[in-house]
């Protein structure tokens, strides 16, 4: 399970760094589900119910991760290409800070992750969003 979180964390601060400058600011929110993720029952129920908030403004960005046995929240700043990762997982509480050498040398190492795109659109504060599927393998499979 930790190995999970730290996995998540870690491929969003890194795509959160390495993208440019957003064109809005605004807070989105996301569902996540983890089906066909090959987890076992008991995991997948611990996982339900799992989202993430980010709140974007300007060069910063704050991702809020939330699942029913952990929290965490990562904070991004573009201009300085840090980002500071607190987790709390069942009572255990992490910090992460990260620069942007660390980050170089985390992508190296960083899941392989592909992205579908879906049919499904919706808009979104004006905006015309597509439904996307992220799938997260690491190199152990």
């Amino acid at each position: 399970m930790k190995k999970l979180l730290l996995a998540i964390s870690l491929m969003l601060s890194i795509a959160t760094i390495a993208q440019k400058k957003p064109a809005f600011e605004g807070i989105v929110v996301y569902d996540m589900s983890f089906d066909g993720a090959g987890l076992p029952p008991e995991a997948l129920s611990m996982l339900k119910g799992s989202t993430i908030t980010a709140y974007i403004k300007g060069d910063k960005r704050r991702m809020d991760t939330s699942t029913p046995t952990a929290s965490q929240s990562s904070i991004i700043d573009e201009k300085n290409k840090t980002s500071i990762n607190l987790m709390d997982i069942m009572g255990q509480k992490y910090l992460i800070k990260m620069n942007e050498d660390d980050v170089k040398k985390e992508s190296e190492n960083n899941p392989i992750s592909s992205i579908k795109y879906l049919e499904e659109t919706k808009t979104i504060a004006g905006y015309k969003c597509k439904k996307a599927e992220i799938a997260v393998k690491d190199k152990a499979g």
